[in-house]
């Protein structure tokens, strides 16, 4: 939700060699996850609308093991628990 960090996120994958869908709210990144189908996501927690850790909860319900990693401003052991426990 950060759109500098989500530039600087974007440009070091395509560097990398990866092909980069953006969403700037919970509801785009559930879209596009439904559309693309990647190989990835990078979530932040704190999103419009719906946040990261009800997306990956989504995610998982529908038995979808996508690898997940939190980019996020959020930094408590519980924070991190929850993100772990929500399949990330």
């Amino acid at each position: 939700d950060e759109p500098a960090l989500t530039n600087l996120v974007k440009m070091a994958l395509h560097y990398e060699g990866w092909d980069v869908e953006v969403a700037h709210d919970g509801q785009e990144a559930i879209a596009k996850f439904d559309k693309v189908g990647p190989d990835v996501l990078v979530l932040d927690i704190m999103l419009p609308d719906v946040d990261g850790l009800e997306i990956l909860r989504r995610v998982r319900e529908s038995d979808v093991y996508t690898p997940t990693l939190f980019l996020t401003a959020r930094d408590s052991v519980m924070d991190r628990v929850t993100g772990l426990t929500s399949g990330a």
